[in-house]
């Protein structure tokens, strides 16, 4: 990628945007780029070069040169998606079976897909498993899909990797409204500080009407997201921390858990 100030000796006259003649003729080492001119993206150090030949637009046998020319290599590079940090695991009161978070929902960089499948969906799994760091899993999963009658493959699907997920429990249905359960899960070593929450519930969110032990409100305009965060003094998500007995029992993740409770709306 070339810019350049173009001069013609046989006319005497330097075609630029921003300087006149009587300027550069003074002062032939000040040259900038032409008005409104950029380069997007990652742009390295102009390079001097020698300066640019034009043929003679008449057609003669002629070259005229530009008065300087500069190089700039422009590498334009897309950053790569910043993957999620945390993911949505589903249960409910009618199933016996909770779906986990998708696999490799939160990225699956640091797998060995040798060992684990990447493309596979999760399997369905005993609603106390969601409890259980994904390591501790396999056996519980394996005498569930025995007892469900489920196949078992032999290379199991890679985890989510999210250091926070959340599950979503319907906790009740009757014909004036429906409540759920949202359990909030750190995997991480580290504590989580003053977190917070969006659900997007699409036209439900106007049937909302109260989260227990939670601080929960409409996001206005439309009203159909609920954000929520812990109460004052309570809004602490401890880390993962060792079992009752670290040697046979797997580790404990840091949770809060709370309800919703919402009417019923129509014609959704």
């Amino acid at each position: 990628m070339f810019f350049f100030f173009h001069h013609q000796r046989n006319k005497n006259r330097i075609r630029s945007r921003n300087h006149n003649p009587s300027s550069l003729a003074q002062n032939r080492t000040a040259f900038f780029p032409p008005q409104h001119w950029k380069i997007d993206g990652i742009v390295n150090p102009p390079v001097r070069v020698d300066p640019t030949g034009f043929p003679d637009p008449s057609g003669l046998q002629a070259t005229t040169y530009a008065f300087v020319s500069w190089q700039v290599i422009c590498n334009k590079t897309k950053p790569k998606p910043k993957a999620a940090c945390c993911c949505v695991s589903y249960s409910a009161f009618y199933n016996d079976s909770a779906f986990p978070c998708h696999t490799c929902a939160c990225g699956c960089g640091d797998n060995d897909t040798d060992t684990c499948n990447a493309n596979a969906r999760q399997l369905l799994l005993p609603p106390d498993s969601l409890l259980v760091p994904l390591e501790n899993r396999t056996l519980k999963l394996k005498v569930w899909a025995k007892r469900k009658h489920m196949a078992f493959p032999k290379k199991l699907p890679c985890p989510d990797n999210c250091g926070i997920s959340l599950n979503w429990h319907v906790n009740s249905d009757y014909a004036d409204g429906w409540s759920a359960r949202v359990t909030v899960f750190n995997w991480g070593a580290n504590a989580v500080e003053d977190w917070f929450a969006a659900v997007d519930f699409g036209k439900a969110g106007l049937g909302y009407e109260n989260v227990y032990s939670f601080n929960g409100s409409r996001v206005p305009p439309k009203n159909q997201t609920i954000f929520f965060q812990g109460l004052r003094g309570v809004n602490f998500l401890i880390g993962l921390t060792n079992g009752t007995h670290p040697a046979r029992d797997p580790k404990v993740p840091g949770k809060m858990r709370r309800l919703y409770r919402l009417k019923s709306i129509w014609g959704l």
